[in-house]
């Protein structure tokens, strides 16, 4: 068999042979075939029915594996067929990751995370931020497991205990504690060869970690990573297929295939059916070989085929299109996660190609699976596609019109089209949008009811508990009383077309306490003389971020200050009299750090004093305007604005800044 050629990349043939047996024969009958042949074909052939341990029943269960010498395909494939045990036989067809040319760099201008922006990613976290117990399946080559945007998000299995040798939770797979070697049939996923880092390039788009303060964002933000390892150290995927029966076995929710190859293979395609009807959404890559003809896995039918584009929804240059492309992602000058091999150093670099491209749409299914991990990958491939955002009336995708699927991602709208076709997620909250349920027994309590996921159509609220009332909504809220103090259990039901869920929560009405505080005021303090054990303020009805019984309203400003008391933290408070503060002499803004500072009308003073202090006094344009060496710095007259204060106190500088209003 010649291996194809393209634009001077070989594919490697393959040493694999898939051969489906007969409806009804026995497994166990083949195997034993295959070991008599030995003798008469003059080589050793191997074979396992790896796929026979399926979920659910399915054909792939009667699809083996058989393992060949060197050059030895042809010979032992027409050998095969010849077994009456054998129904259909293939060499398994050759696989490629899709890399960039190295000599292809960032457009100018480009912003580092330009495709996350385009494709309304910072809009689609505020629907869903993904959720942990989503797992996106990585298949591809070694991965650098360490780096410091990805450590904290892969999967891990505490039941298989890593490099033990053993398969203690019984699975089939031993030491699969972090994901699957398919090619040496272990759980070793890091990199043979430390310059290989397409998986951790492909990784770091799908889900780096998100919101940490490092390096780059992630397309899932919580999903995590499930790697699996489907080359050796000659960088041929040599074992993708295996991703496909690992991700079933596994749970995971989304697979990803940065790789692929023109030749179609039944039983690749018998596994990638039995992942779909698994309830995986399979997201493939296009290819980099600008032209049409369909690239596989991403060309079999249900799986999410993705060509790549610039940060101006142009075709990639090494893009392919054609009839079978589902939508386009951007792929050129991706920023993402890296190893440098020279210096040793966990890094990050911008990557191009449709395997860039492919994982932003994988990271975005995963956050979609995370509102409703039960849906169909038809309803995610429908709503992706359905919401692309069209790119076919730019005038350098002209000749591409028709062939560059449905669009760029929109990862916004791709949500909201799913969120329609779900079912809801009951939460409950109150008028003030929190879910603190601690209330006055002599109050009636407005609630509410929201979803997480899929639209309300129709609420239902049911009390639990003898003493607790519920009354006629209006509009969004419904009011809810008690009888007595005490704890009550309410129940809320909401549904829409597509399903309806359920959820409770406990309600605690508590006795008003007999005592009210009562609130002065000296100077910028307003001091609170409360009896009770918690102390709560509040500026113009809005509850502040301060519990002592003791304010500086120069931290808050001007405004109608209220102090309440309570007897347990959270609910039924009783408010003191009202103060109104229009009037403040000074505020400043303390270091997070500092010594005893304190601050009078007069002016700035530190406790105790054990050693030499000085003061000086700054305008905000860098004028000294006084200094003292006192324990107490009293202010000079002051016009009003803004003001610095420096303050050398065992040998360590602190500084104050201060407004004159």
């Amino acid at each position: 068999m010649k291996a194809p050629e393209i634009q001077g990349q070989k594919y490697a043939p393959s040493d694999y042979l898939f051969v489906k047996i007969v409806p009804g024969g026995n497994p166990n009958d083949f195997l034993e075939w295959v070991h008599r042949s030995a003798g008469q074909l003059g080589f050793e052939m191997s074979a396992a029915f790896p796929f026979s341990r399926t979920r659910f029943p399915h054909a792939v269960n009667r699809l083996a594996v058989v393992k060949v010498p060197k050059g030895a395909a042809g010979v032992a494939l027409e050998w095969i067929l010849k077994s009456p045990l054998a129904e259909r036989a293939e060499q398994v067809p050759p696989r490629r990751f899709f890399y960039e040319p190295n000599d292809l760099g960032p457009p100018s201008g480009t912003p580092n995370q330009y495709a996350l922006h385009l494709c309304r990613l910072p809009e689609a976290w505020h629907i869903t931020r993904g959720d942990s117990s989503i797992s996106i399946l990585i298949s591809d080559n070694g991965f650098h497991l360490q780096h410091p945007d990805l450590i904290q998000q892969w999967v891990t299995y505490p039941s298989d205990l890593p490099n033990d040798g053993i398969d203690n939770d019984g699975n089939g797979y031993v030491d699969d504690y972090l994901g699957w070697n398919a090619v040496d049939n272990n759980g070793s996923v890091s990199a043979d060869v430390p310059a290989l880092t397409h998986a951790t390039a492909v990784s770091g788009i799908a889900s780096a970690r998100t919101d940490n303060g490092l390096g780059i964002a992630g397309a899932g933000f919580s999903c995590r990573l499930l790697p699996v390892k489907i080359s050796d150290s000659t960088n041929i995927p040599i074992a993708g297929y295996s991703a496909f029966f690992f991700a079933v076995d596994r749970g995971a929710h989304v697979i990803n295939c940065s790789w692929g190859g023109q030749i179609p293979s039944f039983g690749e395609q018998s596994l990638v059916d039995y992942a779909l009807s698994a309830g995986c959404v399979v997201v493939a890559a296009a290819g980099n070989d600008n032209d049409t003809i369909p690239v596989y896995p991403a060309a079999y039918p249900g799986v999410i085929s993705v060509a790549a584009t610039t940060a101006q929804d142009i075709r990639f240059s090494l893009s392919n299109f054609g009839s079978w492309i589902s939508l386009c992602a951007p792929g050129h000058a991706i920023f993402t996660t890296d190893f440098n091999a020279s210096s040793q150093q966990y890094t990050y670099a911008p990557r191009s190609g449709t395997s860039m491209a492919t994982p932003l749409v994988a990271g975005v299914a995963g956050l979609m699976k995370s509102l409703y991990p039960l849906a169909s990958p038809a309803l995610v491939k429908q709503c992706l596609t359905g919401s692309a955002d069209p790119i076919d009336q730019i005038p350098a995708n002209a000749p591409y019109t028709g062939l560059l699927g449905s669009g760029r991602l929109n990862a916004s709208a791709a949500l909201a089209c799913f969120r329609q076709f779900i079912p809801p997620k009951a939460q409950v909250r109150f008028s003030d949008d929190s879910t603190m349920a601690r209330f006055c027994a002599d109050d009636t309590i407005p609630i509410k009811a929201i979803s997480a996921a899929g639209p309300i159509q129709n609420v239902t609220w049911q009390a639990l508990s003898p003493g607790l009332h519920i009354g006629m909504p209006t509009d969004s809220i419904t009011p809810v009383w008690f009888d007595n103090p005490g704890f009550y259990q309410l129940r809320l039901i909401v549904n829409n077309t597509y399903g309806s869920d359920t959820t409770e929560v406990t309600l605690e009405a508590i006795s008003r306490p007999a005592l009210y505080p009562a609130l002065q005021r000296q100077a910028n303090t307003l001091q609170c003389t409360n009896p009770l054990p918690y102390t709560y303020w509040f500026k113009n009805d809005t509850l502040l971020p301060w519990f002592s019984d003791t304010l500086n309203v120069t931290q808050f400003g001007k405004g109608l200050y209220v102090c309440a008391g309570a007897t347990a933290p959270g609910g039924c408070r009783n408010p003191s009299n009202p103060i109104p503060v229009q009037d403040i002499i000074t505020s400043f803004v303390p270091n997070s750090t500092e010594p005893e500072i304190f601050q009078t009308p007069q002016g700035f003073g530190i406790h105790p004093v054990q050693g030499p202090v000085f003061w000086s006094l700054f305008s905000i344009t860098g004028q000294k305007m006084a200094v003292s060496t006192t324990a107490f710095f009293s202010l000079p007259s002051l016009s009003k604005g803004l003001y610095i204060l420096s303050l050398t106190y065992e040998n360590k500088n602190y500084f104050r800044r201060f407004v004159v209003w």
